[in-house]
């Protein structure tokens, strides 16, 4: 049986539209949200160019999706210059559950420590919601940044990195375009995760913690 979910995955995974792998295999956009949506069957020769395409095995179409839905697009939080490069958002979600299923798989073996930050995360929620006035939530967020450096132990920028995945933040590196230099997200199994993209060396001490 051929599972559209699974083309549809690994499309995203590999930041294509359905129009772009489409135009790459000379077929129409239909055709694809068709096999995604299994509507229709490709066949064995579209198959093996969807091999092509993403370098997996014919049998990983044929074989049941292992990733859960743990990460929603509305979860996932850019700074504010990058609110209007959201375009490909789904695929952002697609590509945290996958990476979620994987370090679920990698930790299952290993006593973890407890993470500080569910706890300073409602501390956080505490502080903000102190301030109920407009022109007060600069100074309430500098109030926020400052405990979470607290708390983490953060004692310079040239640290922050370290102490992040100290506390338990997945930090990982991918290609999220030009336009967007980071994401953040917590997924419903309460993993935190920081996305560094392109322009991460450039401004990564302005990522809210």
């Amino acid at each position: 049986m051929f599972f559209g979910e699974k083309l549809q995955s690994v499309r995203e995974l590999n930041g294509l539209s359905r129009k772009e792998l489409a135009d790459k295999l000379n077929l129409s956009e239909q055709a694809i949200w068709q096999y995604e949506n299994q509507y229709t069957v490709p066949k064995f020769e579209v198959v093996n160019e969807f091999k092509k395409v993403f370098n997996v095995k014919a049998q990983f179409f044929y074989t049941e999706p292992f990733a859960t839905n743990i990460s929603k697009v509305e979860s996932i939080a850019y700074r504010s210059s990058d609110r209007e490069a959201r375009k490909k958002t789904k695929m952002e979600t697609t590509f945290i559950d996958f990476t979620s299923y994987f370090l679920d798989k990698f930790e299952s073996k290993l006593n973890l420590p407890t993470s500080p930050l569910p706890l300073l995360r409602d501390e956080s929620v505490q502080l903000y919601n102190m301030s109920t006035k407009t022109n007060d939530r600069l100074l309430q967020l500098e109030n926020i940044a400052e405990n979470a450096r607290k708390k983490l132990d953060v004692q310079s920028n040239s640290e922050l990195l370290y102490k992040l995945e100290l506390s338990g933040i997945y930090i990982l590196e991918k290609n999220i375009g030009t336009s967007i230099d980071a994401y953040s997200t917590w997924t419903s199994q309460e993993k935190p995760f920081i996305i560094l993209g392109n322009k991460k060396s450039q401004r990564f001490e302005e990522i809210s913690i």
